[in-house]
């Protein structure tokens, strides 16, 4: 097995980041580590767990997850490649930042950098880390571990009047125990959530999918919410109760005014989505909410334009259209919906019965031709 070589000495990577005092940082010096056959028996085979892991999708390879979107800074134009790489051009006319992504990492655990070209200096340009209030300089062969765990934030920055001409940084966090099972330079690759991860957002797109699947042929609702309201003026407003169980309000209120638009007992426990007011409402003008008809306790929040996810409890709720004293609403458009917050899509469908409450309605009409008959 190589041994691996730092290119700084510990004190060297001390003395550049200067915050010795409030983190335990080591440089990735193998030989001290590897003084016998035992030891480096036993980091070769953590080294390896750690790959395995991470190619059986147990564990993320790189931890640092690129959020980034090409853009110029400063003269300075970063472009994000497909694979998350970034690609840097132009002279800075003052430093250009540009913020990569971020990574979280536990305490008590050892980990290194790497992506950063060879030529990369703290006063040309370099890969940095926040750490507390302070950026760190990432160098080659820096590791560190963390006395508690924390968000790492990482940055490129390119000096002010240094030119970049088609640098590509290659940004990865990892656990430094890959560092023992392979002594070469460790081959780029993009973030990728774990397995676990993975597997949540399947569910959960699945989850999606199969309230979307029931409503679109008829066995549930999309729209939960039957709009039971009538046309009617009240307090200078008047609400028309459209054909597609939209409202609309028009007028200017003498005082405040509510529109009871429909009442519905949803599953305790689980999530919805209470949406359909126009953008733009605000607590003093308008919007749209619901109270629990048992206590007259509100739901917890409000539709405002943006819709509003609650957690439903027992009981019947009624949902309103609220309109302020002293508002004025010229053909504003109300369009009442209560869906499953498994559906992500929030277009507005009207109220319809599912296919079973349809089948129940039409044999109900049939025995009673054939009672009649």
């Amino acid at each position: 097995m190589s041994e691996y070589t730092s290119k700084y000495t510990s004190s060297e990577i001390d003395e550049r980041l200067g915050r010795t005092d409030e983190f335990d940082l080591h440089a990735a010096d193998m030989t001290a580590h590897l003084e016998s056959e035992e030891k480096a028996r036993l980091y070769y085979a953590l080294g390896q767990a750690a790959v395995n892991r991470a190619s059986l999708g147990l564990q993320k390879y790189n931890l640092l997850k690129n959020t980034a979107e090409t853009t110029t800074v400063n003269g300075v134009t970063f472009t994000v490649n497909e694979d998350k790489t970034v690609t840097v051009n132009g002279t800075a006319t003052e430093d250009a930042e540009f913020f990569i992504g971020y990574a979280y990492l536990n305490a008590g655990v050892s980990y290194s950098f790497s992506g950063y070209p060879a030529e990369c200096s703290e006063d040309t340009y370099c890969l940095q880390l926040a750490y507390n209030t302070a950026w760190c300089t990432l160098l080659d062969g820096l590791a560190f571990t963390p006395p508690f765990s924390f968000w790492l934030i990482m940055r490129i920055l390119v000096r002010s009047g240094q030119t970049a001409d088609n640098l590509i940084f290659k940004p990865m966090v990892f656990s430094s125990d890959t560092l023992y099972y392979s002594s070469e330079e460790l081959e780029y690759q993009p973030y990728t959530d774990d397995l676990q991860t993975q597997l949540s957002t399947a569910r959960a797109e699945l989850a999606e999918n199969t309230a979307m699947t029931q409503s679109a042929v008829g066995l549930s609702k999309k729209n939960l919410l039957k709009n039971t309201a009538s046309s009617v003026t009240k307090n200078g407003i008047t609400f028309t109760v459209n054909t597609d169980g939209s409202v609309t309000a028009k007028g200017t209120a003498s005082a405040a005014v509510s529109l009871d638009i429909g009442k519905i007992s949803l599953g305790e426990g689980r999530e919805y989505i209470l949406s359909g007011c126009p953008e733009d409402g605000a607590e003093d003008t308008y919007y749209m909410y619901g109270l629990y008809t048992s206590n007259w306790v509100g739901i917890g929040g409000r539709d405002i334009g943006e819709g509003y996810k609650f957690t439903a409890s027992p009981g019947e709720i009624v949902f309103r259209i609220y309109i302020g004293s002293g508002v004025t609403v010229s053909g504003l458009t109300f369009s009442p919906m209560v869906r499953c917050s498994e559906i992500s899509d929030g277009n507005y469908e009207q109220y319809t019965d599912d296919l079973q409450s349809q089948i129940n309605a039409l044999l109900a009409r049939i025995n009673a031709l054939e009672g009649s008959a």
